[in-house]
């Protein structure tokens, strides 16, 4: 599996100001939209700041939480569609 290219991964904690975009802690993890099991890219679009915590919460249960993020997403990225995140 690749990893998030390092430009990538400081963009994103850089718009995200180092902020779990789910609680406002410090962000400890970059977390993928659309999971990469299902084609998501490492892209910005893609990728969200999360704190451990509220990454563990994403994980145990995805399907309630990728509309929460995906709108998070849509606010920044006003053209954002689900195929736009995949590879």
């Amino acid at each position: 599996m690749a990893r998030i290219p390092t430009v990538i991964r400081n963009g994103v904690i850089e718009r995200d100001d180092s902020t779990c975009q789910m609680c406002g802690r410090q962000a400890t993890q970059i977390h993928h939209c659309l999971y990469k099991s299902f084609q998501g890219a490492n892209i910005s679009q893609n990728l969200i700041c999360l704190c451990n915590s509220c990454h563990r919460k994403v994980h145990a249960n995805g399907k309630k939480y990728f509309p929460i993020l995906f709108n998070m997403l849509k606010e920044i990225y006003p053209n954002l569609t689900k195929e736009l995140m995949k590879k």
